[in-house]
């Protein structure tokens, strides 16, 4: 296998069909988003003042990338790079910020940030077609259930009381539990290489839960960053990197994609 075949094989193909991960599409979208976040971070840290506010704003922006990302494995838009993973977030991730950087430029109170997202939002509705309606029920029940210990737990320990902190977790337990009802309830496959593995080894989505816990050690760790703007900066990472992924799962199986 010539280098054309290996990134026709391992990349391209990906884009043009519902895809499912492989060890080396992961490794290189990993290594491209830690380059966008350091390059951004780096452009725009005396720009933009990031915080749990900020992260909150961009909300709308993490839902429409996520619907575009699920109408491109519908058919309402074409499958190439621009439409799914990675280039959808790029698009999407890059346009927040220079929305964030627009309203801090011009002192506005994050009208352009949400606004931008919800107006595009719009013409999407008319290709809204519930099919699993259950599914909100389901995960409903589920992710009220993940986030109840941490928020019993919340005025124990000083990681737990950090909005910010238990935004981050939120997000990925939301990731974890529409994967969980996706694979557990309605047949679906875990398309991620690591939590793939996992939910193929246990036959269980279940097992995102344990496996979100990472998320812990990662905020503990970056509580200990002097810099607030940077530190802030990086959960808002976390967070798209929780939300996106979980709210196109649930997406997916509302719509029956």
């Amino acid at each position: 296998m010539n280098i054309t075949e290996f990134f026709q094989e391992y990349f391209i193909k990906g884009w043009s069909r519902p895809e499912s991960y492989n060890i080396f599409d992961t490794i290189s979208y990993a290594g491209l988003a830690v380059i966008l976040v350091y390059l951004s971070y780096l452009l725009l840290k005396k720009k933009i003042n990031f915080t749990f506010k900020t992260a909150l704003q961009i909300i709308p922006f993490i839902v429409l990338g996520s619907i575009v990302r699920v109408f491109a494995d519908s058919g309402v838009y074409p499958r190439f790079f621009w439409t799914v993973t990675p280039g959808v977030w790029i698009i999407f991730f890059v346009t927040a910020l220079a929305c964030l950087y627009l309203d801090q430029r011009f002192k506005t109170r994050g009208e352009i940030t949400v606004i931008t997202p919800l107006l595009l939002l719009i013409p999407h509705l008319f290709y809204i077609n519930i099919v699993n309606g259950s599914a909100i029920i389901y995960f409903t029940f589920f992710y009220l259930l993940s986030l109840a210990p941490f928020f019993l737990l919340r005025s124990k320990f000083a990681l737990l009381k950090n909005n910010f902190n238990m935004l981050a977790i939120a997000s990925h337990l939301f990731d974890a539990t529409s994967s969980f009802v996706n694979v557990d309830f309605f047949n679906y496959v875990e398309i991620h290489v690591l939590g793939g593995f996992f939910a193929g080894v246990f036959d269980t989505g279940f097992v995102m839960y344990p496996l979100k816990l990472i998320i812990l050690p990662i905020l503990y760790l970056i509580d200990k960053e002097k810099d607030n703007n940077l530190k802030n900066y990086l959960k808002l990472v976390i967070c798209v990197l929780g939300l996106g992924p979980g709210i196109r799962n649930l997406i997916t199986v509302i719509l029956g994609v």
